[in-house]
């Protein structure tokens, strides 16, 4: 919930006791996604980071898991997340999750959440350490 907290000061809010429903109603507008990755939380942090700069949001800013910025109409973030069910490489791999929201334009915030979500992509482990072929 900590991280949850976070990403929403991102985004210019201020939380006392938070909802989804609290913060659509401050918003007109609210959009959001998220998937599981096969890679660690340190690579879609990184995959965030670029995705954000790759989109033109502005007045970047983030935190350990957390990336985003912001247009004239939206704030938007991704956070990643750790997560022990997505296997990567053998250990953890991780659940993004993009949010967009706008007080002008609904239409606005959809098209950030689907450029952001387009630019982030689908990371994948290329290396997952040496590959050791036992011996017959």
């Amino acid at each position: 919930m900590k991280s949850i907290y976070k990403s929403v000061a991102l985004l210019g809010f201020s939380v006392s006791s938070f909802s989804f429903a609290s913060l659509a109603s401050a918003y007109p507008a609210l959009y959001y996604r998220y998937r599981q990755l096969t890679v660690n939380q340190s690579a879609c942090l990184s995959t965030a980071q670029e995705a954000v700069r790759g989109v033109g949001l502005q007045n970047i800013g983030g935190d350990k898991i957390t990336s985003g910025g912001t247009t004239p109409s939206v704030r938007a973030f991704i956070t990643c997340m750790s997560s022990p069910n997505a296997r990567a490489c053998g250990g953890n791999g991780s659940t993004v999750m993009f949010v967009a929201a706008s007080d002008k334009s609904g239409d606005d915030a959809n098209a950030v959440l689907a450029r952001l979500d387009d630019k982030f992509g689908n990371p994948i482990n290329i290396d997952c350490g040496p590959v050791i072929i036992p011996s017959h």
